[in-house]
């Protein structure tokens, strides 16, 4: 779904989602290995299936925003079976 996940203006309390959709364009199922963040402040869940050929899966990144305390830039790890490109990174953004 691209390269950049931009929470735009965080709230002050609660917790916001966001998703990342990875569709298999291939001809062979696509092997997610995993999905992670370095940053704490971001958990990452749904990384690890199969996607087969055609199909399109959602990754969920969650983002808390109390721990925000000015500008969140952090990227996701995305690591596949993909030949073109078996570790693909997606940037997440967000401000308070």
């Amino acid at each position: 779904s691209g390269t950049l996940l931009d929470f735009g203006k965080l709230p002050n309390k609660g917790k916001v989602y966001g998703t990342i959709e990875i569709t298999n364009t291939g001809k062979s199922p696509l092997m997610v290995y995993s999905a992670t963040c370095d940053d704490e402040r971001i958990t990452v869940s749904g990384g690890k299936k199969e996607i087969k050929p055609g199909v399109t899966t959602t990754i969920k990144v969650t983002v808390r925003p109390k721990e925000v305390k000015t500008k969140l830039e952090a990227l996701v790890n995305i690591v596949c079976n993909d030949p073109n490109g078996p570790v693909r990174l997606v940037k997440v953004t967000a401000e308070k």
